[in-house]
Parts: C-alpha cells; structure tokens; sequence
C-alpha cells in the first residue's frame, strides 16, 4: 500500500532528523537490503539449485560427467546468490595496505 502524500512528508522529514542527530545509525540503517529484494535472491536462489539438481539428474541419466559437474557447479551459484551479504557493521572498509609488523619495535636510529 503506497504511503500518501503527508505520510511521505512526514517520513522525509523524520529521515533528516535522524540523520542530523545520529548520522552513524543512519549511514546504517540506509544500506540495508529491501524485503522485496531479498525475497527475490530467494527465489533465484531456489530455481538456480533446483535446476543444478536437475542438470546432476540429466547426467546421470545420459551418462556424461561433464554435465553433473555443469550441474554442481549450477548449484553453487545459487548457493553463493541466496547468501545474504554482511551487515555493514562487518564488512572490512579499511583501505588496503602494508601492515604494521606486530613484533617489537626498536627504537634505535642509524648511524
């Protein structure tokens, strides 16, 4: 059910408010993936493995190799598409880089 006109007014402006007073919350609350969306990954998900397991069936069936591991591999594509993505929270955003050695450090200077 679509939201009216006051309904979307008043839902913008609690959107800035809370992005003025809790910006973090915000920027999280901002990147979370849709219901329909992940419905959707679902139901890809589903038909893709159904279908590798059909594809396994069908090389048994003919007796090709080859086609049971198009199937295999079918099924883990839609393995790897119905696995959600990390929360925000938990995704690495440092910038890659040399890292700091975690031995001690000397503190002596050249001569």
């Amino acid at each position: 059910m679509p939201l009216s006109d006051e309904e979307r007014s008043r839902f913008d402006e609690l959107a800035r408010r809370l992005a003025a007073e809790e910006p973090e919350l915000a920027q999280r609350l901002q990147h979370t993936i849709s219901p329909r969306r992940t419905s959707r990954r679902r139901k890809a998900a589903f038909v893709t493995i159904l279908g590798g397991i059909l594809i396994v069936l069908l090389s048994i069936a003919v007796s090709i190799p080859v086609v049971g591991i198009a199937g295999f591999l079918t099924m883990i594509a839609g393995g790897i598409v119905g696995t959600p993505p990390p929360p925000p929270e938990q995704r690495d955003t440092s910038p890659p880089g040399p890292t700091r050695p975690s031995g001690p450090q000397s503190s002596t200077k050249p001569l």
